[in-house]
Protein backbone atom coordinates (compact mmCIF):
# COMPACT_ATOMS: atom_id res chain seq x y z
CA UNK A 1 0.00 0.00 0.00
CA UNK A 2 2.85 2.94 0.78
CA UNK A 3 3.68 2.19 -3.10
CA UNK A 4 1.04 4.13 -3.82
CA UNK A 5 2.85 6.87 -2.71
CA UNK A 6 5.18 6.61 -4.79
CA UNK A 7 4.14 5.55 -8.48
CA UNK A 8 1.94 7.84 -9.34
CA UNK A 9 5.06 10.40 -9.56
CA UNK A 10 6.97 8.72 -11.78
CA UNK A 11 4.39 8.15 -14.01
CA UNK A 12 3.52 11.77 -14.03
CA UNK A 13 7.03 13.12 -14.48
CA UNK A 14 7.22 10.69 -17.59
CA UNK A 15 4.23 12.11 -18.82
CA UNK A 16 5.83 15.81 -18.02
CA UNK A 17 8.65 15.11 -19.69
CA UNK A 18 7.07 13.91 -22.59
CA UNK A 19 5.22 17.51 -22.79
CA UNK A 20 8.25 19.23 -22.29
CA UNK A 21 9.95 18.56 -25.23
CA UNK A 22 8.33 21.17 -26.70
CA UNK A 23 6.20 23.29 -24.02
CA UNK A 24 6.65 23.54 -20.34
CA UNK A 25 3.83 21.89 -17.83
CA UNK A 26 4.17 22.78 -14.22
CA UNK A 27 4.47 19.35 -12.21
CA UNK A 28 1.59 20.50 -10.23
CA UNK A 29 -0.40 21.01 -12.78
CA UNK A 30 0.17 17.80 -14.65
CA UNK A 31 -0.29 15.82 -11.43
CA UNK A 32 -3.81 17.22 -11.24
CA UNK A 33 -4.08 16.26 -15.25
CA UNK A 34 -3.01 12.59 -14.41
CA UNK A 35 -4.97 12.40 -11.41
CA UNK A 36 -8.34 13.77 -13.45
CA UNK A 37 -7.72 11.05 -15.73
CA UNK A 38 -7.13 8.01 -13.16
CA UNK A 39 -11.14 9.48 -12.02
CA UNK A 40 -12.37 9.04 -15.74
CA UNK A 41 -10.79 5.67 -15.86
CA UNK A 42 -13.40 4.42 -13.45
CA UNK A 43 -16.24 5.14 -15.56
CA UNK A 44 -14.75 4.35 -18.97
CA UNK A 45 -13.82 1.35 -20.78
CA UNK A 46 -10.53 0.00 -20.18
CA UNK A 47 -7.96 3.53 -19.67
CA UNK A 48 -10.25 5.32 -22.19
CA UNK A 49 -9.96 8.00 -19.56
CA UNK A 50 -6.47 8.47 -20.19
CA UNK A 51 -7.17 10.37 -23.72
CA UNK A 52 -8.36 13.08 -21.27
CA UNK A 53 -5.18 14.15 -20.35
CA UNK A 54 -5.00 15.51 -24.22
CA UNK A 55 -7.95 17.46 -23.59
CA UNK A 56 -7.14 18.69 -20.05
CA UNK A 57 -3.69 20.25 -21.98
CA UNK A 58 -5.66 21.99 -24.62
CA UNK A 59 -8.44 23.56 -22.27
CA UNK A 60 -5.32 24.70 -19.71
CA UNK A 61 -3.97 26.27 -23.12
CA UNK A 62 -0.77 24.36 -22.51
CA UNK A 63 -0.04 22.89 -25.98
CA UNK A 64 -2.03 22.22 -29.23
CA UNK A 65 -4.56 19.34 -28.94
CA UNK A 66 -2.69 17.49 -31.92
CA UNK A 67 0.52 17.65 -29.78
CA UNK A 68 -1.44 16.56 -26.88
CA UNK A 69 -2.56 13.73 -28.25
CA UNK A 70 0.62 12.57 -29.38
CA UNK A 71 2.09 12.65 -25.90
CA UNK A 72 -0.58 10.26 -24.50
CA UNK A 73 -0.24 7.81 -27.89
CA UNK A 74 3.03 7.78 -27.36
CA UNK A 75 3.35 7.52 -23.71
CA UNK A 76 0.53 4.27 -24.05
CA UNK A 77 2.84 2.79 -26.83
CA UNK A 78 5.83 3.26 -24.47
CA UNK A 79 3.73 0.77 -21.77
CA UNK A 80 2.75 -1.35 -24.35
CA UNK A 81 6.08 -2.33 -25.45
CA UNK A 82 7.74 -2.19 -21.99
CA UNK A 83 5.14 -4.63 -20.81
CA UNK A 84 6.17 -7.09 -23.88
CA UNK A 85 10.20 -6.62 -23.21
CA UNK A 86 9.50 -7.75 -19.88
CA UNK A 87 7.33 -10.93 -20.72
CA UNK A 88 9.71 -11.81 -23.16
CA UNK A 89 12.08 -11.20 -20.50
CA UNK A 90 10.01 -13.66 -17.99
CA UNK A 91 9.41 -16.26 -20.17
CA UNK A 92 13.19 -16.27 -21.26
CA UNK A 93 14.59 -16.34 -17.47
CA UNK A 94 11.66 -19.04 -16.59
CA UNK A 95 12.51 -21.73 -18.37
CA UNK A 96 10.57 -23.94 -16.10
CA UNK A 97 6.83 -21.88 -17.34
CA UNK A 98 4.69 -24.24 -18.97
CA UNK A 99 5.49 -24.35 -22.80
CA UNK A 100 1.25 -24.21 -23.49
CA UNK A 101 1.91 -20.92 -23.42
CA UNK A 102 4.36 -20.57 -26.08
CA UNK A 103 1.76 -19.75 -28.50
CA UNK A 104 1.55 -16.54 -26.20
CA UNK A 105 4.82 -15.98 -26.32
CA UNK A 106 4.88 -15.14 -30.23
CA UNK A 107 1.00 -13.08 -29.99
CA UNK A 108 3.49 -10.79 -27.74
CA UNK A 109 6.36 -10.62 -29.78
CA UNK A 110 4.64 -9.62 -32.65
CA UNK A 111 2.90 -7.06 -29.94
CA UNK A 112 6.36 -6.13 -29.37
CA UNK A 113 7.59 -5.97 -33.37
CA UNK A 114 4.50 -3.82 -34.00
CA UNK A 115 4.64 -1.50 -31.31
CA UNK A 116 8.33 -0.78 -31.63
CA UNK A 117 7.97 -0.23 -35.11
CA UNK A 118 5.54 2.19 -34.39
CA UNK A 119 7.11 3.89 -31.01
CA UNK A 120 10.21 4.63 -33.83
CA UNK A 121 8.56 4.80 -37.23
CA UNK A 122 4.65 6.13 -37.08
CA UNK A 123 5.77 9.86 -37.88
CA UNK A 124 6.28 8.22 -41.09
CA UNK A 125 2.46 6.98 -41.93
CA UNK A 126 1.56 10.16 -42.44
CA UNK A 127 0.75 10.46 -45.48
CA UNK A 128 -1.81 10.66 -48.56
CA UNK A 129 -3.16 7.34 -47.69
CA UNK A 130 -4.31 8.68 -43.79
CA UNK A 131 -5.34 12.33 -45.39
CA UNK A 132 -7.82 10.75 -47.81
CA UNK A 133 -9.07 8.36 -44.67
CA UNK A 134 -9.51 11.06 -42.28
CA UNK A 135 -11.09 13.55 -44.74
CA UNK A 136 -13.63 10.90 -45.88
CA UNK A 137 -14.73 9.43 -42.09
CA UNK A 138 -13.94 12.29 -39.82
CA UNK A 139 -15.79 16.02 -39.79
CA UNK A 140 -11.83 17.41 -38.06
CA UNK A 141 -9.25 15.42 -39.82
CA UNK A 142 -6.44 17.90 -38.73
CA UNK A 143 -6.01 16.42 -34.87
CA UNK A 144 -5.83 12.99 -35.71
CA UNK A 145 -3.28 13.59 -38.61
CA UNK A 146 -1.26 16.19 -36.96
CA UNK A 147 -0.37 13.52 -33.45
CA UNK A 148 2.14 11.87 -35.85
CA UNK A 149 4.03 15.21 -35.89
CA UNK A 150 5.04 14.60 -32.36
CA UNK A 151 6.74 11.29 -33.03
CA UNK A 152 9.16 12.81 -35.72
CA UNK A 153 9.79 15.52 -33.53
CA UNK A 154 10.39 13.38 -30.12
CA UNK A 155 12.54 10.70 -32.67
CA UNK A 156 14.93 13.73 -33.38
CA UNK A 157 16.57 12.77 -30.28
CA UNK A 158 17.31 8.54 -30.39
CA UNK A 159 18.67 9.20 -26.80
CA UNK A 160 16.04 10.54 -25.32
CA UNK A 161 13.51 7.71 -26.77
CA UNK A 162 15.47 5.01 -25.53
CA UNK A 163 15.66 6.42 -21.76
CA UNK A 164 11.69 7.18 -21.77
CA UNK A 165 11.65 3.22 -22.66
CA UNK A 166 13.91 2.40 -20.24
CA UNK A 167 12.65 4.37 -17.33
CA UNK A 168 9.32 3.12 -18.89
CA UNK A 169 10.67 -0.63 -18.37
CA UNK A 170 11.36 -0.11 -14.88
CA UNK A 171 8.59 1.77 -13.78
CA UNK A 172 6.26 -1.13 -15.00
CA UNK A 173 8.86 -3.72 -13.43
CA UNK A 174 7.86 -1.44 -10.14
CA UNK A 175 3.94 -2.13 -11.27
CA UNK A 176 4.69 -5.97 -10.94
CA UNK A 177 6.43 -5.99 -7.91
CA UNK A 178 3.17 -4.37 -6.25
CA UNK A 179 0.94 -7.09 -7.60
CA UNK A 180 3.08 -9.32 -6.48
CA UNK A 181 3.28 -8.76 -3.38
CA UNK A 182 -0.77 -8.07 -3.29
CA UNK A 183 -1.13 -11.69 -5.20
CA UNK A 184 1.19 -13.41 -1.97
CA UNK A 185 -0.93 -11.51 0.53
CA UNK A 186 -3.57 -13.28 -0.71
CA UNK A 187 -2.14 -16.62 0.47
CA UNK A 188 -1.22 -18.01 -3.40
CA UNK A 189 2.50 -19.51 -3.59
CA UNK A 190 3.70 -17.88 -6.81
CA UNK A 191 7.30 -16.18 -8.11
CA UNK A 192 8.05 -12.70 -9.39
CA UNK A 193 9.26 -13.74 -12.51
CA UNK A 194 6.03 -15.89 -13.17
CA UNK A 195 4.11 -12.49 -12.30
CA UNK A 196 6.38 -10.88 -14.93
CA UNK A 197 4.98 -13.41 -16.93
CA UNK A 198 1.35 -14.19 -16.92
CA UNK A 199 0.74 -10.58 -15.38
CA UNK A 200 1.17 -9.12 -19.18
CA UNK A 201 -1.00 -11.09 -20.49
CA UNK A 202 -3.84 -9.81 -18.12
CA UNK A 203 -3.10 -6.19 -18.40
CA UNK A 204 -3.31 -6.57 -21.91
CA UNK A 205 -6.65 -8.83 -21.82
CA UNK A 206 -8.02 -5.66 -19.45
CA UNK A 207 -6.95 -2.86 -21.86
CA UNK A 208 -9.55 -4.53 -24.30
CA UNK A 209 -12.31 -1.95 -24.41
CA UNK A 210 -15.06 -4.47 -23.23
CA UNK A 211 -15.69 -3.64 -19.47
CA UNK A 212 -15.41 -0.30 -17.40
CA UNK A 213 -11.92 0.14 -16.08
CA UNK A 214 -11.48 -3.78 -17.05
CA UNK A 215 -13.35 -4.92 -13.99
CA UNK A 216 -14.59 -8.40 -15.03
CA UNK A 217 -11.95 -8.94 -17.87
CA UNK A 218 -9.06 -8.36 -15.13
CA UNK A 219 -10.80 -11.11 -13.08
CA UNK A 220 -11.05 -13.73 -15.40
CA UNK A 221 -7.93 -13.96 -16.90
CA UNK A 222 -6.78 -13.98 -13.71
CA UNK A 223 -8.51 -16.99 -12.62
CA UNK A 224 -7.72 -18.08 -15.94
CA UNK A 225 -4.05 -18.00 -15.68
CA UNK A 226 -3.18 -18.08 -12.08
CA UNK A 227 -5.26 -21.10 -11.63
CA UNK A 228 -3.01 -23.94 -11.24
CA UNK A 229 -1.35 -21.68 -8.23
CA UNK A 230 -4.17 -21.56 -5.92
CA UNK A 231 -8.23 -21.99 -5.78
CA UNK A 232 -10.62 -19.42 -6.74
CA UNK A 233 -11.21 -17.48 -3.34
CA UNK A 234 -7.61 -16.44 -2.99
CA UNK A 235 -7.37 -15.31 -6.79
CA UNK A 236 -10.45 -13.36 -6.21
CA UNK A 237 -9.21 -11.83 -3.16
CA UNK A 238 -5.94 -10.67 -5.07
CA UNK A 239 -8.01 -9.23 -7.79
CA UNK A 240 -9.75 -7.06 -5.47
CA UNK A 241 -6.34 -6.26 -4.25
CA UNK A 242 -5.03 -5.57 -7.56
CA UNK A 243 -8.03 -3.23 -8.17
CA UNK A 244 -7.23 -0.58 -5.45
CA UNK A 245 -4.58 0.21 -7.69
CA UNK A 246 -7.00 1.96 -10.03
CA UNK A 247 -9.66 2.92 -6.98
CA UNK A 248 -6.88 4.44 -5.27
CA UNK A 249 -5.72 7.17 -7.76
CA UNK A 250 -9.04 6.93 -9.05
CA UNK A 251 -10.85 8.09 -5.91
CA UNK A 252 -8.11 10.71 -5.17
CA UNK A 253 -8.98 12.69 -9.24
CA UNK A 254 -12.50 12.46 -8.48
CA UNK A 255 -11.80 14.63 -4.76
CA UNK A 256 -9.42 16.60 -7.19
CA UNK A 257 -12.15 17.41 -9.81
CA UNK A 258 -14.96 18.09 -6.89
CA UNK A 259 -12.23 20.98 -5.36
CA UNK A 260 -11.68 22.15 -8.65
CA UNK A 261 -13.25 20.60 -11.31
CA UNK A 262 -14.06 22.75 -14.98
CA UNK A 263 -14.34 25.98 -12.60
CA UNK A 264 -10.32 25.70 -13.08
CA UNK A 265 -10.34 24.62 -16.34
CA UNK A 266 -12.60 27.29 -17.92
CA UNK A 267 -11.37 30.10 -15.99
CA UNK A 268 -7.95 29.43 -18.47
CA UNK A 269 -9.77 29.71 -21.63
Amino acid sequence: MIYFLVYPWFGIERWRRLVENSYPLKFLQATKIYFYGEGLNLMLPSKAGDISKALFLKRLQVCPLPYANGTVIYEKLLDVTSIVIIFSFARLAGGHLNADYDKHVLIFITLFCISAFILFNLHQLKNKTFEFFFKRFSASPEPAINFFDYFQKIKENFFSVVVFLFFSIIFWLGHFFQIYLFVISANIDIAYVQILFYLPLVIIISLIPITIAGYGSREVSLLFFLNDFSNAENIVLASLLISLRYLVPGIIGFFLFSISGYNVIDSQE
